[in-house]
């Protein structure tokens, strides 16, 4: 849906980013009652740079994002709402503004806050786009604490979608939704590749604030099972989910 009629930017600086795009708020006039909406509005940065090779680039992920963002409905995803375009290269992606911001940052002032639901949460979106429930058969290739999102009634919501998928990625996320930071934070990338293809085991984090959080027995083997070196005996992201429900339902089994 174009809605570059309707949507309008607040303030000339982005307030996030990554390495690829910067993130605006911006302000929806669905109707012409005048009822608005506030939006957050990606830009994709590389269309600021002049060369030819870079925005190309750019207009092959904005109409892959697009495109297999406009067909997800989940009640765990971020909804898409449409794009905007203001001048030549200006192209925005337009989605609700999660206020609570991503779910390290909310984990972070909100200690009180089920650290076992939103991961479930995430692994039942992650089902949905592994399993061919999907309209198109792509599955989130970004996953980290940055793109999970949190609603104003405290659930998960994923974005960023790309082509890959990796249960290991998930492993990866859960460690650092319970902990704060990321597994193999210590080594470089030469010894994180090493570790991952050995076989080395992550240490079971043991401070008082993590098991308090819920990081049990039964989620850290799953969580072992997800960052198992051999592909092949990772489990799927159906297994996983329906694990973590259980595991929602009865936690102390």
């Amino acid at each position: 849906m174009d809605l570059t009629n309707s949507v309008t930017i607040v303030g000339d600086e982005p307030l996030c980013g990554g390495s690829f795009c910067d993130v605006y708020i911006g302000e929806l006039k669905w109707n012409s009652s005048g009822a608005q909406t506030t939006v957050a509005m990606k830009q994709i940065r590389v269309f600021c740079d002049c060369t030819d090779s870079n925005r190309a680039k750019g207009w092959t992920w904005f109409h892959r994002e697009a495109k297999i963002w406009s067909k997800l409905r989940h009640p765990f995803i971020l909804l898409f709402f449409g794009c905007a375009r203001f001048g030549e290269y200006q192209l925005f992606l337009i989605s609700p503004w999660a206020a609570r911001g991503n779910c390290l940052d909310y984990l972070d002032k909100n200690s009180s806050a089920s650290r076992p639901h939103i991961v479930s949460q995430v692994a039942d979106a992650l089902e949905y786009l592994h399993s061919g429930q999907a309209p198109v058969g792509y599955v989130h290739g970004d996953l980290k604490g940055d793109n999970v999102l949190i609603s104003d009634g405290g659930d998960a919501l994923l974005c960023d979608f790309g082509l890959s998928h990796d249960v290991f990625a998930f492993g990866c996320l859960v460690i650092q939704i319970f902990m704060g930071e990321k597994p193999y934070r210590s080594l470089t990338e030469p010894q994180v590749i090493g570790a991952i293809m050995t076989g080395v085991k992550l240490g079971r984090p043991m401070e008082i604030s993590v098991v308090a959080a819920r990081l049990d027995d039964d989620l850290w083997e799953l969580v072992n099972q997800c960052l198992d070196h051999q592909a092949m005996l990772r489990p799927s992201m159906a297994e996983v989910a329906q694990r973590l429900k259980k595991h929602q339902l009865h936690p102390d089994s």
